[in-house]
């Protein structure tokens, strides 16, 4: 045997050793199943008819960003999360937002649309 081999050999047996299933991860049932479904609407002078059309989408819990995705005009999107309090908020290139917070439960699909419209006030 080479010693390449025995270099892989070692090294899976040490990644998996240290697994509390031996070369498996136990998940959980309900982190199979609790997600978050939307779908992104906008008032019409949200509407980007030029260059790059898509909206940015955030989930969050506090400070910590759990994914972010680009969503089209009229578009719908999906994201399998484990139960908790979550954020979500929306924003394209004509600077307009959309928010909302959300708690989701164990074995729970939420439906949290999004509409986006013009940020009022300052900044």
């Amino acid at each position: 045997m080479s010693k390449r081999w025995v270099s892989v050999l070692f090294l899976f047996w040490a990644l998996t050793a240290s697994s509390p299933v031996g070369h498996a991860i136990e998940v959980k049932p309900y982190q199979k199943d609790s997600a978050v479904t939307g779908i992104l609407t906008s008032d019409p002078d949200c509407v980007v008819k030029e260059g790059r059309g898509t909206a940015q989408l955030w989930v969050s819990v506090g400070q910590i960003l759990v994914y972010q995705l680009d969503v089209p005009p009229g578009g719908s999107y999906e994201f399998h999360l484990v139960p908790g309090k979550y954020d979500l908020a929306v924003t394209n290139s004509k600077g307009c937002l959309a928010q909302k917070q959300f708690t989701l439960a164990p074995k729970q699909v939420a439906k949290v649309n999004l509409h986006l419209t013009q940020k009022r006030g300052g900044s």
